[in-house]
């Protein structure tokens, strides 16, 4: 604003001062008429002030142009940078859900590898304890102490991969009481098992044809699973 009101008065009394000057001795040397000289200085000034005006306005156009230019690589900027972290966030959430997949696919595996080991179990002990098949006594009992060994082998397997389901499943926030609900189906599995692995006497209970057992907590599992 100041430099406009600079521009303005010396506009105004540029051609006052001039008058003025030439009636100064030191102009006096110069030849010619002080009209020819009012003329001069008239087109000489005014040359100048058409000079510096197209100068301005050039450089204001520069400016300009320069400002559109640098809000329009900035605006780009923005948007690249908001396309690229949409494509990650994508990117990123597809790759969880493939590993909520896979880790279900897993889950469903181990539960039913439990169950079939579960029923092994009780099938076995039954027929030693019973007696019914002597000559393979040994090799039943063999297979009875393997498969209680992998039962803590397989159990320390599901809680990683229950840890893993349910850091997946922030994801999928509307999912996460399904992960609670199975990690709860999974430990009532684990704990019938358990029950039964730890008392001689506990298997009976799940020799009736009629009894699911563990079969009925299975299958729940692997519905679940499968949503």
């Amino acid at each position: 604003m100041i430099k406009i009101i600079i521009a303005v008065l010396s506009l105004i009394g540029f051609p006052i001062v001039l008058t003025i000057l030439m009636d100064f001795p030191i102009f006096n040397f110069a030849s010619g008429q002080v009209d020819s000289w009012i003329t001069f200085w008239g087109s000489y000034v005014g040359a100048i002030i058409g000079a510096s005006v197209v100068y301005f306005v050039a450089r204001l156009q520069i400016n300009k142009q320069y400002e559109q230019q640098i809000r329009g690589i900035k605006l780009e900027n923005e948007h690249s940078t908001k396309r690229e972290m949409r494509q990650f966030l994508i990117t990123n959430k597809l790759g969880k859900y493939e590993q909520l997949i896979e880790v279900c696919n897993q889950l469903a595996d181990l539960n039913i590898e439990i169950s079939n080991q579960f029923v092994r179990y009780v099938t076995f002990t039954d027929i030693v304890n019973n007696k019914e098949s002597p000559e393979k006594e040994k090799e039943l009992k063999d297979n009875i102490y393997e498969l209680k060994s992998k039962h803590m082998e397989y159990y320390s397997i599901l809680v990683l991969k229950i840890m893993r389901l349910i850091t997946l499943l922030n994801y999928v926030p509307d999912l996460k009481q399904e992960g609670i609900d199975l990690q709860q189906l999974f430990t009532e599995l684990w704990d019938e098992a358990k029950s039964c692995y730890l008392s001689k006497e506990k298997y009976k209970e799940y020799l009736n044809p009629d009894e699911k057992f563990l079969l009925s907590n299975s299958e729940i599992i692997n519905k679940k699973l499968a949503q």
